[in-house]
């Protein structure tokens, strides 16, 4: 009995001076990283849009509008008011108490009016720095014969959608 009461013991001894042998366990959970970027549009600027002298004939022009719009973005449309003198749906040019009518237009050919917030021209938004929109605009002849030098300042307006 004794010699069992010392196995046991050494025995007990033995393993209580062994190292863990135990099993480590892990655990695993997820990091979101996220960031948003608002997609955005800025007018860099116009460009004149010069007739030069007239002389009663027909005169024609065009000017840019140079624009940057970032991504992400569903849509980003143009449009121009009726200038600082429009009357009855024309835009004029004014000087003193006269005024020359002129029209402006989305395309080369002169067939489509960029009529007074009615008509929207589409800007690319697949993030191009500095892309371009010509406004083409026109005399017609016999428009008008006072002297002066004539002006408007049409606004321009960049509309952008984040959706």
């Amino acid at each position: 009995m004794k010699n069992l009461i010392k196995t046991l013991t050494l025995g007990s001894i033995f393993l209580l001076a062994q190292p863990d042998m135990g099993y480590a366990d892990t655990a695993t959970g997820n990091l979101t990283v996220t960031a948003s970027v608002a997609g955005t549009c800025t007018v860099d600027g116009v460009a004149p849009l010069s007739f030069g002298a007239y002389d009663n004939t027909q005169k024609s022009a065009s000017a840019a509008i140079t624009y940057t719009c970032t991504t992400p973005l569903t849509t980003a449309n143009f449009t121009l008011n009726g200038g600082n003198n429009e009357s009855g749906g024309n835009r004029r040019m004014a000087s003193g108490g006269n005024y020359l009518v002129y029209t402006l237009y989305t395309d080369s050919n002169y067939a489509n009016p960029w009529t007074i917030n009615g008509v929207t021209v589409p800007a690319t938004v697949d993030g191009t720095q500095k892309s371009d929109v010509t406004i083409y605009g026109r005399i017609e002849a016999n428009a008008g014969n006072t002297a002066g030098s004539y002006t408007d300042t049409v606004t321009v307006t960049l509309t952008f959608n984040n959706d």
